[in-house]
């Protein structure tokens, strides 16, 4: 059975019970090893009911095991109920509880003076087997440093006169939330400005080297036709001038031939041979 499912049994029972019955529910709920959240008990109005009469030390041993620590139990022990060997180990846990809450970082001598454990090993095994097995506490023990490293924990009851601390604390949480979320929202929107102008600019400046490709073309094309000459295209696509268009072109089926060159064959015949 689960805590919630446990707890709820003792909740309905103690609805029905009244006086020194509530005393023994007590000791059963808060010696139970797998319940840690006292809330629902101390919300049922016949519990409530305790605070007014000769019982009213067995409900502030409750409110100890709902919200308190092992030294807070040692601190008011003159007035309140002895508790069992049980007890003191769930005020013990509840106690590494509440400062993993507090604290990501639990230096050992912490943990052992409100603990009153005497050695690093005890307090080592008690953390293992007691917090981490139960599923109280995740984390790492560094024993170099001589801490707890606090990863997760579970929840505690909250006294009603804390909400309202809690309800400002959320408060100015969301207000830190809202405010990185508006951060975001314009760094999005500066940066969708900066590509967007950025596509424009590189359009500008392919339209103007489209432009000018085709100037220097004109250009190009107009001179040589003014000054007799003729431009042709080599084997790249580039436009070649008249010295090189004199040059044999390779590459295109057969040997190249020349305007006037030395390898030329005279026109009326066979090639003169030469003499030695």
């Amino acid at each position: 059975m689960d805590e919630e499912s446990k707890l709820h049994q003792f909740v309905l029972l103690a609805k029905g019970i009244r006086g020194r019955g509530l005393v023994d529910l007590i000791l059963k709920a808060t010696s139970d090893p797998i319940i840690f959240s006292y809330g629902e008990l101390l919300d049922v109005p016949s519990v409530s009911d305790l605070a007014n009469g000769e019982l009213s030390s067995h409900l502030a041993l409750l409110k100890i095991f709902a919200f308190g620590t092992w030294p807070m139990f040692k601190a008011q022990s003159s007035s309140l109920p002895e508790v069992s060997t049980q007890q003191a180990l769930k005020l013990k846990q509840l106690t590494v509880v509440s400062l993993a809450t507090s604290s990501k970082i639990l230096p050992y001598a912490t943990l052992m003076q409100q603990l009153d454990i005497q050695t690093v090993r005890e307090l080592e095994d008690f953390i293992i087997s007691e917090c981490f097995y139960k599923g109280l506490v995740k984390g790492r023990l560094d024993q170099r440093q001589r801490c707890l490293q606090v990863h997760d924990v579970i929840g505690r009851d909250v006294p009603v006169d804390q909400l309202g601390d809690i309800e400002q604390s959320l408060g100015t949480w969301l207000s830190d939330c809202e405010n990185v979320l508006r951060g975001i929202e314009q760094r999005i929107h500066y940066s969708t400005l900066a590509g967007e102008a950025s596509k424009r600019h590189q359009a500008d400046f392919d339209a103007k080297l489209d432009e000018a490709k085709k100037s220097v073309k004109t250009e190009l094309e107009l001179t040589m036709r003014e000054g007799g000459g003729f431009l042709g295209l080599d084997e790249d696509g580039d436009y070649m001038d008249e010295d090189r268009l004199d040059r044999p072109m390779t590459g295109m089926g057969g040997s190249g031939t020349s305007r006037g060159g030395a390898g030329a064959a005279p026109a009326g015949g066979r090639p003169k041979s030469r003499r030695r």
